[in-house]
C-alpha cells in the first residue's frame, strides 16, 4: 500500500519512534516501534522512548509530546535529549534552540510554566525573534513560559497550533540568567548519566524499519 501525506502526495517517513513502555502516534498506541511521518504528535506516558532519523537520535523523556518537522523537533511538553549531526534544531514556544555546528547534544525539557535548555557539547543559539542567547557546552538557562497541555492528543493539537500561529509567545529571554553548573540542569528531566539505551545514528542509511505511522499504513 503507497504511503500518501495529508495533501495526497507520497509521504516519506523522517524517524522511527522505539517506544519502551506506552506511547502514542496521533493518539493511537504504538506497539515497540512505528515509523514517524512529518507533523506526527508523538507523545510518551510513564516511560521514555527514543527516535531514530537520519544522522540525529532524540531521547524522550516520560510524560512528552513532542513534533517532528524538517530538522526541527517541536518539544509541546516534557524533555527531549538530542545527539546531532547534522544541526537537528528543537523549538519550544516562541524560542528555536539551534546548535552553532552540525554537530550538538542537548536537552531541552519544558515544564508547566517553565523551559530549561542545557548544552551538553558543541554550542548553542537560543532564538526569540531578534533576541539571541548563546548557551556554551555545560552552560543552560531557564525562562518562564506559558502553560503546555500535556496529557491529550487535543490539547497537543491546541498548543501546537497555538506555537504555529505565535500565540504561546510568552517564553521570555529578557529575564532569563545562563548558569554554567550543568549538574543544577540535570535535576529536572532526563539525566545525562542515566539514558538507560544506547542510540544509533542513521548517518545517512536508508531506514529499514517496517511498522509505519497509524496515521500511514
Amino acid at each position: 500500500m503507497s504511503m500518501l501525506s495529508s495533501q495526497g502526495f507520497a509521504a516519506a517517513p523522517t524517524a522511527v519512534l522505539h517506544a519502551i513502555g506506552p506511547a502514542t502516534i496521533n493518539g493511537r498506541p504504538v506497539i515497540r516501534s512505528a515509523t514517524i511521518f512529518e507533523n506526527d504528535i508523538i507523545q510518551t506516558a510513564d516511560s521514555t522512548a527514543s527516535l531514530e532519523m537520519d544522522g540525529a537520535a532524540v531521547l524522550l523523556d516520560k510524560n512528552s509530546t513532542v513534533v517532528l518537522e524538517d530538522n526541527e523537533l517541536k518539544v509541546i511538553c516534557g524533555g527531549a535529549f538530542v545527539t546531532t549531526l547534522k544541526g537537528l534544531s528543537a523549538r519550544v514556544g516562541n524560542l528555536l534552540v539551534k546548535p552553532s555546528n552540525q554537530v550538538a547534544r542537548f536537552k531541552v525539557f519544558r515544564g508547566e510554566r517553565s523551559v530549561r535548555i542545557t548544552a551538553i557539547e558543541g554550542e548553542l543559539s537560543v532564538l526569540q525573534g531578534n533576541k539571541s542567547v548563546a548557551l556554551k557546552a555545560s552552560q543552560w538557562l531557564e525562562v518562564d513560559c506559558s502553560q503546555c497541555m500535556q496529557g491529550t492528543t487535543l490539547g497537543a493539537k491546541a498548543d501546537l497550533q497555538a506555537a504555529n500561529q505565535g500565540n504561546n509567545d510568552n517564553c521570555g529571554l529578557a529575564t532569563m540568567i545562563v548558569h554554567s553548573d550543568l549538574g543544577g540542569a540535570m535535576g529536572t528531566g532526563i539525566a545525562v548519566a542515566a539514558i538507560p539505551i544506547l542510540i544509533e545514528l542513521f548517518n545517512g542509511e536508508p531506514m529499514s524499519h517496517t511498522p509505519m505511522s497509524p496515521d500511514h499504513p
